[in-house]
């Protein structure tokens, strides 16, 4: 009986032109959109010119014009083109700024002016920042040969940097899109089912005949709540597709994530628990706020909130990096799944954080479950207001 009503609830959910949208292409498309906006305009940054306006004299603007993937704007006043926004950053020099820098006696003034909210604007001032480091050191050697000084090798210190787990900047922004975009998802793809077969039922008076049948309400409940979080799970499936799908025929760079070599099952497989699990989750609370609305307006109201909660974790550990997170991060319910889908992402499989994320989120989803089955069985949540 609980299969069949199940399966009833799930197909008039199909039949919905809402949960396709809503559970899929806008996901997919928020996916899209947020691979192809890191991918142009993060990693694609070496190739694209900045514009910088700057005022100095002849001799240093040959020389400030050798900086790669500058556009320099030649201006009296190079403040004002950053403020109207024909420059992303602005450069004045001191008069006679290359050759005071060359003889070496008082300090050079440069003054650097941009917008730090400014991707661009940064990346500008980066540039310009490393150049004139250059520039000092070169001049610095000059200075020492002329003077016959002998101080063996220049660079003193030699320094290599190595990623974690292999990481890149492609990949940690990977960790940043999927998890989030997952998560979405899932809530996401059960939100309209849940609205729909309790909030909806209600204002439509359709709950009563629903109640009047032989069916029990733990039966009813249980196979709701199952159609609920099917839905959430096969939204979160594709978004994963998707995701896969995107980087894969449309990026250059981020493609490089995909390569998990040998530990590939192993990282799927645990994927599609975790959020199987969070999907249990999410149908269990959705299914909660949609029992204390009375109409389909209302239950609509609630998941605002409830989704802007659920995503607090995420910016939580927005900063955290993936060797730093600890066991607390994996037992708190949905923190752990963001957890867990950001180490997955970098390839990395702890069968530990997994059984905790597991455990953790199993308990919540059994105390969420209980609410829920308790508020179906009294009449004022079931029928609301009469």
């Amino acid at each position: 009986m609980i299969f069949h009503i199940y399966k009833k609830e799930l197909l008039d959910s199909f039949r919905d032109r809402k949960t396709i949208l809503l559970g899929i292409f806008i996901p997919i498309a928020m996916i899209m959109a947020m691979v192809l906006l890191f991918e142009n305009l993060l990693l694609d940054r070496d190739a694209e010119a900045y514009r910088v306006a700057i005022h100095t004299d002849d001799e240093s603007f040959t020389w400030f014009q050798t900086l790669p993937n500058i556009e320099w704007i030649r201006s009296d006043r190079p403040e004002d083109a950053v403020r109207d926004g024909t420059a992303v950053a602005s450069v004045r020099t001191e008069p006679g700024f290359l050759a005071k820098v060359t003889r070496m006696e008082d300090p050079a003034s440069v003054q650097l002016m941009y917008d730090q909210g400014s991707l661009k604007g940064s990346s500008a001032v980066d540039i310009i920042k490393v150049a004139l480091a250059e520039l000092r050191e070169q001049k610095l050697k000059a200075k020492l040969l002329v003077l016959s000084i002998n101080i063996g090798n220049f660079d003193m210190i030699a320094i290599e940097e190595t990623a974690l787990a292999g990481g890149s900047e492609s990949l940690n922004l990977a960790s940043m899109i999927l998890p989030i975009m997952v998560i979405m998802a899932v809530m996401v793809g059960g939100q309209s089912s849940a609205v729909e077969l309790f909030a909806g039922e209600k204002e439509r008076k359709t709950m009563e005949a629903l109640l009047m049948t032989p069916v029990s309400r733990s039966a009813l409940i249980l196979a709701k709540w199952l159609a609920v979080a099917t839905l959430g799970f096969i939204s979160g499936i594709f978004a994963i597709v998707g995701f896969v799908a995107i980087v894969a025929g449309f990026t250059e760079q981020m493609k490089q994530v995909l390569d998990f070599g040998d530990q590939l099952a192993n990282l799927v497989s645990a994927a599609l628990v975790c959020i199987l699990f969070f999907a249990l989750l999410m149908a269990a609370i959705q299914i909660i706020f949609s029992l204390l609305a009375n109409n389909f307006k209302e239950a609509q109201a609630y998941f605002g909130p409830v989704m802007f909660i659920a995503f607090l974790p995420y910016f939580l550990l927005f900063g955290v990096g993936v060797n730093e997170l600890e066991t607390i991060h994996f037992l708190i319910p949905v923190m752990n799944t963001f957890a867990l889908l950001k180490e997955l992402v970098y390839g990395l499989f702890n069968v530990g954080h997994l059984l905790f994320t597991l455990a953790s989120t199993a308990v919540m989803v059994a105390v969420m479950y209980a609410v829920a089955s308790v508020m179906f069985r009294k009449d004022k949540w079931v029928l609301g207001k009469q």
